[in-house]
């Protein structure tokens, strides 16, 4: 089975400049777990999950350092504390999403999906056809098909 079996269509999707508030909105009014954010083209930009919309409560703890002959040298590094705040700080979908979406393709296969979805953590997976968006598949889809499939295999 491909993405285009088992893709979810007519996803809801937002725009970057989207605020927090109708984002959070969205999803709990849905009961989704994400949305993509496209550009005016169509093509995916990003991506807000509840995740994301998490890290409004929490709030940025400045990393661990150590101060050695004059100079401080940080244990856990400022990356992963700037990108913390950003999203702590955030009102829209562009300071909050995560950029460097992975996407597949409609031709992309069930087996290839669940890898990605196990090796990068992540629950829901936009589909592209041509660089604009033509679905989602998410660990609901793919539970889908696995117990259609293991019901056909019982059946016979």
């Amino acid at each position: 089975m491909k993405a285009k079996d088992i893709m979810t269509k007519g996803v809801y999707t937002i725009k970057a400049n989207t605020l927090i508030k109708d984002i959070a909105k969205l999803l709990i009014d849905n009961k989704i777990s994400g949305a993509p954010v496209l550009d005016d083209d169509g093509m995916v930009i990003g991506i807000v999950t509840r995740k994301d919309l998490i890290y409004k409560d929490i709030e940025p703890k400045l990393p661990s350092y150590i101060e050695f002959l004059g100079g401080v040298f940080y244990v856990d590094g400022v990356k992963s504390y700037e990108e913390k705040l950003k999203k702590f700080l955030a009102n829209e979908a562009n300071e909050i999403m995560t950029e460097n979406v992975i996407t597949i393709s409609e031709e992309a296969d069930v087996s290839q999906i669940c890898e990605i979805m196990i090796e990068k953590r992540v629950n829901l997976l936009p589909v592209t056809k041509e660089g604009k968006l033509s679905g989602v598949v998410t660990r609901g889809n793919i539970l889908e098909t696995l117990i259609q499939w293991y019901m056909l295999i019982d059946y016979y």
